[in-house]
Parts: structure tokens; sequence; C-alpha cells
């Protein structure tokens, strides 16, 4: 079921530009670059006996840059594309995408050549329309 959702979200960041790799970023890429990182969605229900009312997606974006100013830049234009905006998924009816947690670019000295990457946590629900 989230699939179509999680399709919705990454589509605000691809149709604005961003280059996205789904949960993984190939050794090497051109930077800078966005990798995201989704859950499965967890239902959401009215009550406990109740069948499930819609579905809560949480999506992780890594922002990642040669320099520490090409990662937070990064994670601008992520957050300008998805933040408050609804994605479109068939069927559904999506609230605004609202940010979590977010932090500072910070350096990965774990990969040669080191760079650097920003994390961003978003979320949003859908129901049926």
């Amino acid at each position: 079921m989230a699939e179509a959702h999680i399709k919705g979200f990454y589509f605000l960041l691809t149709d604005g530009g961003i280059v996205l790799d789904d949960a993984e970023s190939p050794n090497f890429a051109v930077l800078p670059r966005t990798v995201g990182y989704a859950d499965p969605g967890a239902s959401e229900r009215e009550t406990l006996e109740g069948s499930p009312d819609g579905v809560v997606i949480t999506v992780q974006t890594t922002c990642i840059g040669d320099t520490r100013e090409q990662a937070g830049l990064e994670l601008d234009k992520v957050r300008e594309l998805v933040e408050n905006k609804r994605p479109s998924v068939v069927g559904w009816v999506c609230t605004r995408v609202e940010n979590l947690f977010s932090n500072l670019p910070r350096r990965d000295d774990d990969v040669d050549p080191a760079v650097f990457y920003a994390v961003a946590t978003w979320r949003f629900t859908a129901v049926p329309a």
C-alpha cells in the first residue's frame, strides 16, 4: 500500500530537479545528490477495533555534497520542494508534508574521499479519497 505514497513523495523531489537515489548512493557518484529512505507505512485507525482508515508515511532524506555548503544547499532545495506540499497519489488524499527532524551538515570520514551530509525526516498521512 505504501509504495504509491513513497513514489508520490519522491516525485516532488525528482520533478524539482533533485538527483534521487532510493536507499543507497552509487560509489563515486556526482554530487550533490539526495538519498531517500522510506518506511513501509503505518496504518492509521480511528479506533483499535476499526479497519485501517489511512496510512502514515515517514521518509528520511540524506543530502550529500562535496562540501558543507553544498550539502546544506541540497537540504534547502529538498525542504523547498517537499515541506508543506501534498504528494499526489491516485485514490488518496494526502496531508501536507511536515518536517519532523533535520540536522546541520556534517563530515563523513568513513568514505574516501570524505563527503558532507545533512539528514531530514519527513512525514505525511494519506486517507482514501
